[in-house]
Protein backbone atom coordinates (compact mmCIF):
# COMPACT_ATOMS: atom_id res chain seq x y z
CA UNK A 1 0.00 0.00 0.00
CA UNK A 2 1.68 3.66 -1.08
CA UNK A 3 1.92 5.79 1.90
CA UNK A 4 3.19 8.98 0.31
CA UNK A 5 1.18 11.46 -0.49
CA UNK A 6 1.47 14.72 -2.26
CA UNK A 7 -0.92 17.57 -2.08
CA UNK A 8 -2.01 20.15 -4.37
CA UNK A 9 -1.91 24.18 -4.31
CA UNK A 10 -5.42 23.56 -3.02
CA UNK A 11 -4.94 21.23 -0.11
CA UNK A 12 -2.18 23.49 0.54
CA UNK A 13 -4.00 26.85 1.00
CA UNK A 14 -6.57 25.01 2.54
CA UNK A 15 -4.13 23.80 5.71
CA UNK A 16 -3.02 27.63 5.05
CA UNK A 17 -6.16 29.38 6.28
CA UNK A 18 -7.63 26.84 8.39
CA UNK A 19 -4.05 26.28 10.43
CA UNK A 20 -4.12 29.99 10.52
CA UNK A 21 -7.89 29.69 11.58
CA UNK A 22 -6.67 27.66 14.79
CA UNK A 23 -3.34 29.55 15.62
CA UNK A 24 -5.73 32.41 16.48
CA UNK A 25 -8.39 30.16 18.25
CA UNK A 26 -5.70 28.86 20.47
CA UNK A 27 -4.21 32.06 21.06
CA UNK A 28 -7.49 33.67 21.92
CA UNK A 29 -8.79 30.72 24.51
CA UNK A 30 -5.45 30.77 26.10
CA UNK A 31 -6.24 26.85 25.64
CA UNK A 32 -3.15 25.39 24.11
CA UNK A 33 -0.71 24.32 26.68
CA UNK A 34 1.93 26.87 28.03
CA UNK A 35 4.62 25.50 26.51
CA UNK A 36 2.43 26.17 23.17
CA UNK A 37 2.06 29.72 24.16
CA UNK A 38 5.38 30.43 24.93
CA UNK A 39 7.26 28.92 21.50
CA UNK A 40 3.84 29.48 19.19
CA UNK A 41 4.53 32.85 17.51
CA UNK A 42 2.91 32.50 13.86
CA UNK A 43 0.30 29.86 12.94
CA UNK A 44 3.38 27.53 11.05
CA UNK A 45 2.67 24.75 13.77
CA UNK A 46 -0.81 24.38 13.28
CA UNK A 47 -0.49 24.76 8.96
CA UNK A 48 1.85 22.01 9.04
CA UNK A 49 -0.58 19.92 11.77
CA UNK A 50 -3.42 20.37 9.05
CA UNK A 51 -1.10 19.69 5.96
CA UNK A 52 -0.41 16.35 7.67
CA UNK A 53 -4.61 15.46 8.30
CA UNK A 54 -5.30 16.50 4.89
CA UNK A 55 -2.47 14.09 3.70
CA UNK A 56 -4.24 11.01 5.65
CA UNK A 57 -7.26 11.82 4.31
CA UNK A 58 -6.16 12.28 0.84
CA UNK A 59 -4.42 8.72 1.78
CA UNK A 60 -7.24 6.97 2.46
CA UNK A 61 -9.75 8.03 -0.13
CA UNK A 62 -6.65 7.38 -3.03
CA UNK A 63 -6.51 3.63 -0.99
CA UNK A 64 -10.40 3.12 -0.32
CA UNK A 65 -10.84 3.26 3.64
CA UNK A 66 -13.69 5.03 4.75
CA UNK A 67 -12.56 7.68 6.89
CA UNK A 68 -14.54 10.79 8.07
CA UNK A 69 -12.11 13.63 8.61
CA UNK A 70 -12.80 16.56 10.90
CA UNK A 71 -9.51 18.56 9.63
CA UNK A 72 -12.19 21.96 8.53
CA UNK A 73 -12.50 22.04 12.14
CA UNK A 74 -11.16 25.59 13.49
CA UNK A 75 -11.88 25.36 17.08
CA UNK A 76 -8.87 25.05 19.36
CA UNK A 77 -7.67 21.46 19.48
CA UNK A 78 -4.58 21.50 21.88
CA UNK A 79 -6.69 21.03 24.96
CA UNK A 80 -7.59 18.03 26.94
CA UNK A 81 -11.28 18.13 25.62
CA UNK A 82 -9.59 17.93 21.85
CA UNK A 83 -12.44 15.16 20.12
CA UNK A 84 -9.23 14.29 17.46
CA UNK A 85 -8.85 14.25 13.74
CA UNK A 86 -11.34 12.34 12.39
CA UNK A 87 -12.83 8.63 12.49
CA UNK A 88 -11.94 5.70 10.16
CA UNK A 89 -13.86 2.90 10.05
CA UNK A 90 -11.90 -0.38 9.56
CA UNK A 91 -14.09 -3.55 8.72
CA UNK A 92 -17.28 -1.51 9.71
CA UNK A 93 -16.30 -0.74 13.08
CA UNK A 94 -15.56 3.82 14.11
CA UNK A 95 -12.26 4.32 15.53
CA UNK A 96 -11.16 7.75 16.69
CA UNK A 97 -8.25 9.00 15.01
CA UNK A 98 -5.24 11.44 16.12
CA UNK A 99 -2.85 12.71 13.28
CA UNK A 100 1.01 14.01 14.44
CA UNK A 101 2.70 15.47 11.94
CA UNK A 102 6.59 16.23 11.81
CA UNK A 103 9.35 17.38 10.01
CA UNK A 104 12.26 15.28 12.08
CA UNK A 105 14.35 13.26 9.79
CA UNK A 106 14.37 10.66 12.16
CA UNK A 107 10.65 10.90 13.45
CA UNK A 108 8.87 10.07 17.10
CA UNK A 109 5.52 9.32 17.88
CA UNK A 110 4.78 12.11 20.14
CA UNK A 111 1.89 12.39 22.34
CA UNK A 112 1.78 14.58 24.69
CA UNK A 113 0.48 12.94 28.74
CA UNK A 114 -2.33 14.99 28.87
CA UNK A 115 -3.66 14.07 25.44
CA UNK A 116 -4.50 10.23 26.67
CA UNK A 117 -6.45 11.36 29.39
CA UNK A 118 -8.88 10.57 26.63
CA UNK A 119 -7.01 8.93 23.83
CA UNK A 120 -7.56 8.30 20.55
CA UNK A 121 -8.09 4.50 19.12
CA UNK A 122 -5.29 5.05 16.94
CA UNK A 123 -2.86 7.26 16.43
CA UNK A 124 -0.65 8.41 12.87
CA UNK A 125 2.99 9.69 12.58
CA UNK A 126 2.88 11.67 9.36
CA UNK A 127 6.35 12.84 8.12
CA UNK A 128 6.45 16.49 6.14
CA UNK A 129 9.19 15.36 3.32
CA UNK A 130 8.60 18.91 1.39
CA UNK A 131 6.12 21.43 0.96
CA UNK A 132 4.20 19.14 -1.08
CA UNK A 133 5.11 15.80 -0.06
CA UNK A 134 3.88 13.48 3.14
CA UNK A 135 4.84 10.23 4.23
CA UNK A 136 2.49 7.73 6.57
CA UNK A 137 5.36 6.85 9.14
CA UNK A 138 3.20 4.59 10.91
CA UNK A 139 0.38 3.67 13.22
CA UNK A 140 0.00 3.10 16.99
CA UNK A 141 -2.89 1.83 19.73
CA UNK A 142 -2.93 4.55 23.34
CA UNK A 143 -1.90 0.59 24.38
CA UNK A 144 1.27 0.36 22.63
CA UNK A 145 2.30 4.06 23.63
CA UNK A 146 2.32 3.37 27.20
CA UNK A 147 5.72 1.26 27.18
CA UNK A 148 6.97 4.66 25.75
CA UNK A 149 6.40 7.23 28.46
CA UNK A 150 9.18 9.91 28.58
CA UNK A 151 9.15 12.84 31.48
CA UNK A 152 12.15 14.57 30.43
CA UNK A 153 10.94 15.08 26.02
CA UNK A 154 11.58 18.80 25.71
CA UNK A 155 9.63 19.03 22.52
CA UNK A 156 6.56 18.84 25.03
CA UNK A 157 5.33 19.78 28.47
CA UNK A 158 7.98 17.52 29.62
CA UNK A 159 5.79 14.51 30.16
CA UNK A 160 4.90 12.53 26.92
CA UNK A 161 4.72 9.39 24.96
CA UNK A 162 7.46 9.28 22.46
CA UNK A 163 7.56 6.48 20.31
CA UNK A 164 10.72 6.08 17.34
CA UNK A 165 8.66 5.31 14.01
CA UNK A 166 10.77 2.10 13.61
CA UNK A 167 8.51 0.76 16.93
CA UNK A 168 5.37 1.96 14.74
CA UNK A 169 2.80 -0.57 12.93
CA UNK A 170 3.99 -0.35 9.49
CA UNK A 171 1.03 -1.50 7.73
CA UNK A 172 -2.71 -0.61 7.87
CA UNK A 173 -3.72 -4.38 7.32
CA UNK A 174 -1.45 -4.90 10.85
CA UNK A 175 -3.27 -2.61 12.66
CA UNK A 176 -6.87 -3.70 11.14
CA UNK A 177 -5.73 -7.52 12.31
CA UNK A 178 -4.79 -6.03 15.89
CA UNK A 179 -8.41 -4.72 16.00
CA UNK A 180 -9.69 -7.97 15.18
CA UNK A 181 -7.48 -10.24 17.26
CA UNK A 182 -8.42 -8.04 20.22
CA UNK A 183 -12.06 -9.40 19.78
Amino acid sequence: MQKQIVLDDRDLETADIIGSKRFNENKKHQKTMSWNLKKMHNADRDIQGVAGEIAFDKWCKENEIMYNSDYENTQCRSSVDDEGDGTIFLNRKPFSVEVKTTTAKDPHLIVPEYQLKKPKDIYVLIRKLSTSKFKIMGFSTPDMLEDYYDDTCLTTCNSCYRMHHSHLIQDIQDLINLYNDEE
